[in-house]
């Protein structure tokens, strides 16, 4: 079995075999669709291969090119043996400070780049939504950009209580710019109370396959009222006039984000790991 970094010549083989496992592989199909194989000069895309020259599995590493240090998220699919050598070969090339991905294939990454000691380990669990989520009780709107301030905070505080980790602290002006990207693209949607911001989630994969969904927050003054639930099953009644699913991920210890979301129409599917040092 071989690691080989992919170009778009590998195009072709690499979307047949994300898409035996589409709900799973939304997230790297949505990546495929919108950039290719070829996303950006610091995006790393490897792919193993076995003695008959048929993709075992493969990894997306943005932030992964050789020499440019760790990749921010690692994500990958695949058989586990194969999922270890990708997690070889991506530590050979800078690493990943985190793994976010079915759990089998990102156990066996992270062993692969050598089983480092995790600060955070989660079990995950994928949910999709797909047709009628029933009644739409609460109004969502996207975004707008002098919600920016507020949302970077929110962001901040979801990644702290999450991650244990401050994107505020680490990166401000970084994590300031992505923010407002992300508005600026209409990929957070938002709800008010009068003149408060109480609810927000990005949008972080749309493309005609299938939406997924991330980021969630409620301020800590508004939560247990229900709105995360009714607002969650809002925006994704409305991805849903477009597109066929939606999909989130959610740490299974969190059993009040699990009620949530089962509660906006959310059915439980594929466990996933997230895995960061």
């Amino acid at each position: 079995m071989r690691a080989t970094r992919l170009d778009n010549g590998h195009h072709a083989v690499v979307k047949a075999f994300l898409e035996r496992r589409p709900r799973v592989n939304l997230f790297l199909l949505g990546v495929l669709w919108r950039y290719g194989l070829q996303r950006t000069e610091d995006s790393l895309w490897l792919g193993a291969f076995d003695g008959h020259g048929a993709l075992s599995a493969v990894v997306f590493a943005p932030g992964g090119a050789p020499g440019g240090g760790p990749a921010g998220t690692a994500v990958p699919d695949g058989e586990a043996a194969a999922c270890a050598l990708l997690g070889a070969e991506l530590g050979r090339r800078g690493g990943t400070h985190m793994v976010v991905g079915p759990r089998e294939p990102a156990d066996a990454l992270w062993a692969g780049l050598g089983d480092p000691p995790a600060r955070v380990r989660y079990d995950q669990r994928l949910y999709v939504a797909t047709g009628d989520l029933g009644p739409v009780r609460l109004p969502v709107e996207r975004a707008r950009a002098a919600d920016v301030p507020l949302l970077a905070d929110f962001a901040g505080e979801m990644m702290q209580e999450d991650l244990g980790v401050d994107p505020r602290q680490v990166d401000p002006s970084g994590h300031y710019l992505r923010v407002k990207a992300r508005v600026g693209r209409g990929s957070t949607w938002v709800h008010r109370r009068g003149e408060d911001l109480v609810f927000a989630v990005d949008v972080g994969t749309d493309v005609p396959l299938g939406a997924q969904v991330g980021g969630t927050y409620v301020p800590p003054a508004f939560r247990g009222q229900g709105i995360a639930r009714e607002a969650m099953r809002a925006v994704a009644a409305r991805l849903l006039h477009r597109v066929p699913l939606v999909t989130l991920h959610v740490n299974e210890a969190n059993t009040a984000a699990v009620r949530c979301y089962e509660g906006a129409g959310f059915l439980r599917d594929a466990p996933f790991r997230l895995i960061s040092w």
